[in-house]
């Protein structure tokens, strides 16, 4: 159409659509109307709204979007409020879609945009799948008291409803849940176990998490692929119950995380899929995909320690989850844990659980064979490999029992009188593989290739430094699965082992929730501890919780009905409240101090995980910063964030390295294949020449690296054994080395000589 003839036709166009436009005003105002613009090709789309609370004011609303939905952008959505005779406040109360199951949360309007109340009421939400969706907008009429602070009218909350239709860029949930079902069945058949297995395997190579903690629902993980725990867990459950499979919800408040109950050939397990979703870090480390597979409810207590282990049925409705059986464990299933149990079928050596009973002892420990493994997946591993022991036939009159807890396997024995004797040392000697002791030249004999530079242990570049996972502190908590790694590799004049990255935010902690207390902080006086106990009951008013006084304490607090912008005392916990008498959740900061409310809105203290990432809280609940002493161990909290740090960090007094559970290490330490010595007084890194029980060493000045082979220092050749010990007084190769270490030259030694490179050339 040529560009005349195009705005000819829209002029003509635009009267049409004019009087069309007026005509469904007056005779459909309960409808949609719309009215699209096709140079831009948006349609913009104004519905009108119900009251979907108990507000009978005046407010009325319209909502007004754009209905030509693109895949991956987000869509704008205004509030159109009529009749109000005061300023308004917005907030997005809910945002879902409808399922056969249900309504489902597509965002979490207590996270991040969502979170506060903002004055102007446009929303942009993303839609991903095809279906219908109902939007609730929560408006306040407001009046400013004059100190800072506002007084809000009764809210008016307003839903929309309206729907994307299916095309080649949206499916329904339905479609998409019906489509991955069938490819299901067609590999897996009727076998429950290879169903539930199968669809875990889907959820994680098909979703990514959302460290926003936005899409929390399963219409983001089957329309875009991301999600929280929420997500997977919802997603996992419609899959499962689509292909026959029972679930149920399992929640932890105080770890702030979902999972999945399932129910595989008359067993309930422990699925959990978002931690299944990590990447595989080496064949070092067990099949972390399928970790936390078919666990039971005893193994999954040593992961997620502030469960109650209950499932969920309803708000304060909860029955035990009572999971015993071992039967559809992936490791176990498998054959997998074999590798992990078969140490402890030796005869004889370290790990042999038959040299214990052939001693006839009755209780004893034997250490994990994956010491340096985190926690977390020692606690499933070991937990497991007790199990198998457990069920182990030992021979006629033994009967053991075993179980696994801080880096022991701990075996309990009774003999009946007619025990089955000594079994006898059938092994060998393991040998010793720790850093003591020469082994010898290891790598061979580069000789001396002209005396210019370090020709020592230059080939290693270290590795994986592994997933610094898990805190064990000395207060029983368990993991923290955000998996630090790094370059472990020898840089020189950077960091000792590489960057083993960052946890956690480095402005406030995890960037979750609030990052301002919403009402006015307490008073310097009114502090935790001065919180009054108060008894009462619980309310929830749209969508968040208060606490009703009783008649008793009403009358202590002066007749006031609940608490508000203060802490009180209830059954024991610490609570606060914010301006309005809504109990705080997340993060708030008060007095410039971080403090962290678990999800049933009470102070936490102590080792704490949020999002991955653990933080240490005071007595008080302050948030701990800074190089702390917790129990008999020392931990470095980030400055900014409060984050634990794991890996190396470097500090005034020099490089330091935090294990896997936030412990600052000291002495010999393996780091990514590499040999580090820590001070002992103090765990900073040390460098250069050291003398440890009597031997010497080398390490990198660069990187403090243990150097092993040929190494030149201050212009003088000396070889250091594969253990890193130096050696004196031997040939090694063609090279001898006097009494000082020192590569020998120009000279006999006994009938043998060397030349000015240290290289035998002569007999006499």
């Amino acid at each position: 159409m040529q560009k005349i003839k195009e705005q000819t036709c829209f002029t003509v166009k635009a009267a049409l659509m004019a009087a069309l436009f007026c005509v469904l005003i007056a005779l459909a105002p309960a409808q949609a109307f719309a009215l699209q613009t096709e140079e831009t090709g948006t349609r913009q789309v104004t519905v009108n709204t119900s009251i979907s609370n108990t507000y009978t004011g005046p407010l009325t609303a319209t909502v007004t979007y754009d209905d030509n939905f693109k895949k991956g952008e987000k869509t704008a959505f205004t509030i159109n409020v009529s009749n109000n005779t005061k300023a308004l406040k917005y907030k997005l109360f809910s945002f879902e879609i409808r399922t056969p199951s249900g309504l489902s949360s597509v965002v979490d309007t207590s996270q991040g945009p969502y979170f506060s109340f903002r004055d102007n009421g446009t929303f942009e939400l993303e839609i991903s799948s095809a279906g219908t969706y109902e939007l609730s907008i929560q408006v306040n009429e407001y009046t400013p008291n004059g100190d800072g602070t506002l007084k809000f009218e009764d809210p008016a909350r307003f839903k929309a409803v309206f729907t994307v239709p299916e095309t080649g860029d949206f499916s329904t949930i339905e479609s998409r849940v019906n489509e991955i079902a069938a490819q299901c069945q067609q590999a897996c058949g009727d076998d429950e176990y290879a169903k539930a297995l199968w669809l875990n395997d889907w959820i994680i190579d098909n979703t990514t998490y959302d460290s926003d903690g936005i899409s929390s629902g399963a219409e983001s993980v089957f329309g875009k692929g991301i999600g929280t725990c929420e997500a997977y867990h919802e997603a996992y459950v419609m899959l499962l119950n689509k292909v026959g499979i029972q679930t149920r919800r399992v929640d932890s408040t105080g770890d702030d995380h979902v999972w999945t109950g399932v129910l595989i050939n008359g067993n309930w397990y422990n699925v959990d899929t978002t931690w299944n979703d990590s990447p595989s870090l080496s064949d070092f480390y067990p099949d972390v995909r399928h970790l936390y597979f078919a666990l039971p409810s005893s193994i999954m207590k040593t992961v997620h320690t502030q469960w109650d282990g209950n499932y969920y049925i309803g708000m304060y409705n909860r029955k035990p989850f009572e999971t015993t059986s071992y039967a559809d464990n992936y490791f176990i299933k498998s054959g997998k844990i074999g590798q992990y149990v078969e140490p402890y079928y030796g005869g004889s050596g370290e790990y042999s659980v038959s040299a214990h009973l052939a001693n006839k002892e009755t209780s004893f420990e034997l250490d994990a064979v994956k010491g340096s493994w985190p926690e977390d997946y020692k606690n499933v591993i070991y937990g497991l490999v007790a199990h198998q022991l457990e069920a182990h036939d030992w021979g006629s009159g033994i009967q053991l029992s075993a179980n696994y807890s801080n880096n022991k396997l701990c075996f309990s024995v009774t003999y009946k009188s007619d025990g089955s004797g000594d079994s006898g040392n059938t092994g060998g000697d393991s040998g010793n593989t720790g850093n003591t002791g020469d082994s010898g030249n290891t790598g061979g004999d580069s000789g001396n290739t002209g005396g210019t530079g370090d020709s020592g242990n230059t080939g290693n570049t270290g590795g994986n430094q592994g997933s610094d996972t898990g805190n064990t502190g000395n207060t029983g908590n368990t993991g923290n699965t955000g998996g630090n790694s790094g370059n472990a590799g020898d840089n020189p004049g950077t960091t000792p082992g590489g960057n083993t990255g960052n946890t956690g935010s480095t402005t406030n902690p995890g960037n979750t929730g609030s990052s301002t207390n919403p009402g006015v902080s307490p008073s310097p006086a009114q502090t935790p501890d001065k919180a009054p106990a108060v008894t009462g009951s619980w309310k929830k008013s749209g969508g968040k919780w208060w606490f009703s006084y009783s008649a008793s304490t009403k009358a202590a607090q002066g007749g006031k009905s609940w608490p508000t912008n203060e802490w009180v005392s209830i059954k024991g916990k610490k609570y606060h409240f914010d301006s309005k008498g809504y109990m705080h959740t997340n993060w708030q900061r008060f007095d410039g101090k971080w403090r962290y409310f678990a999800g049933d809105g009470a102070m936490r203290t102590g080792w704490q995980k949020v999002k991955g990432t653990w933080y240490y809280l005071a007595s008080d609940g302050v948030m701990q910063t800074g190089k702390k002493t917790i129990g008999s161990a020392t931990y470095y909290l980030n400055l900014s964030s409060g984050a634990m740090k794991t890996g190396w960090n470097n500090e005034s007094s020099g490089w330091h390295y935090y294990a896997s559970s936030g412990a600052m290490k000291t002495g010999w330490q393996k780091v990514g294949g590499k040999w580090y010595y820590l001070d002992p007084s103090n765990g900073a890194m040390k460098t250069g020449w050291l003398d440890v029980g009597g031997k010497t060493y080398l390490l990198r000045p660069s990187s403090g690296a243990m150097i092993t082979g040929w190494a030149r220092a201050d212009g003088v050749w000396y070889y250091f054994s594969g253990s890193g010990v130096m050696q004196k007084s031997k040939w090694v190769g063609n090279y001898y080395v006097g009494s000082d270490g020192a590569m020998a030259t120009n000279t006999w030694i006994g009938n043998y000589h060397v030349d000015s490179s240290g290289k035998w050339d002569k007999t006499r």
